[in-house]
């Protein structure tokens, strides 16, 4: 099983578990498609952290920036269509407007998280310690194992 850790606004996520609980499943915007290429759905586990991009002034309730708050299984890869996933249904409602993607990732067994982690620390497939949230996906090892 692979690791993925992917950032995402922190404004979607309480809306993205919103769409997950009503569809089952719920699918988040990416331009990393060489990246995701290589992830085989089915096969992978995806981290979402909360990113600061587009943070509002007064916050998100019960997210915080910086903290892993959901995993769920990598059920899909679907390529865009004029920068749109070609099931809305599947987005977060506060996604209505990104037009900008060139695919989406599509999640499945969406939990959050009991205690948020923090990224600082998260080792990478390659071992090294991440310092900061990635600015885009990445490969990582299992953030609940212990470290080697």
């Amino acid at each position: 099983m692979s690791h993925v850790l992917a950032p995402v606004p922190a404004l979607h996520l309480p809306a993205a578990a919103a769409t997950f609980a009503r569809a089952g499943r719920v699918a988040f915007g990416s331009n990393a498609w060489e990246f995701w290429r290589r992830q085989a759905p089915g096969q992978a586990v995806v981290w979402i952290v909360a990113s600061a991009t587009d943070f509002p002034a007064g916050g998100v309730p019960g997210i915080d920036p910086g903290k892993v708050v959901f995993r769920g299984g990598l059920l899909a890869l679907v390529a865009a269509v004029r920068g749109r996933h070609p099931d809305p249904g599947l987005r977060p409602a506060t996604t209505a407007s990104d037009l900008a993607w060139a695919m989406f990732f599509e999640l499945d067994g969406l939990e959050r998280l009991a205690r948020p982690l923090p990224v600082i620390g998260i080792l990478t497939l390659q071992g090294a310690r991440l310092a900061r949230v990635p600015q885009g996906p990445i490969a990582i090892r299992d953030p609940g194992e212990a470290p080697p």
